[in-house]
């Protein structure tokens, strides 16, 4: 079984909590595609936000920690947060088209309401 890891760094602790910034890769920094590059520009969107992870007996701040998560549930979970929304999408618009061919105004509407829904239903699903 594969697994991914990343380092983070504590930057605070609060009632038994760490919460954890990412590290930059050194790799993505010195990249000439870093700006157009889906893996920079989720490295500079993450890097501003904390993770909360149980404090660990003698964590302090300034430690660095990894997390690790199997692979596959990575790739399940950006599946569904890549593909499950344009799925919705389309799904959506195609469900109104069969119902009112000639009003493609509703067709676009509710191709983003299943859109937006999809959202919420992957929201839901992650708790």
């Amino acid at each position: 079984m594969a697994f991914t890891t990343q380092k983070f760094s504590i930057v605070n602790i609060k009632n038994n909590t760490a919460y954890l910034q990412t590290i930059k890769e050194e790799g993505c920094g010195s990249c000439n595609a870093n700006k157009g590059c889906g893996v920079g520009s989720l490295n500079r969107y993450f890097s501003k936000k904390l993770i909360e992870n149980p404090l660990e007996q003698g964590q302090k701040v300034g430690d660095i920690v990894e997390l690790t998560i199997n692979s596959n549930k990575l790739f399940y979970h950006a599946f569904l947060l890549y593909f499950l929304p344009i799925i919705a999408l389309f799904v959506s618009a195609y469900l109104v088209k069969i119902f009112f061919p000639s009003q493609e105004g509703y067709q676009v509407i509710f191709g983003l309401l299943g859109f937006g829904l999809s959202f919420i239903i992957l929201k839901n699903l992650q708790h």
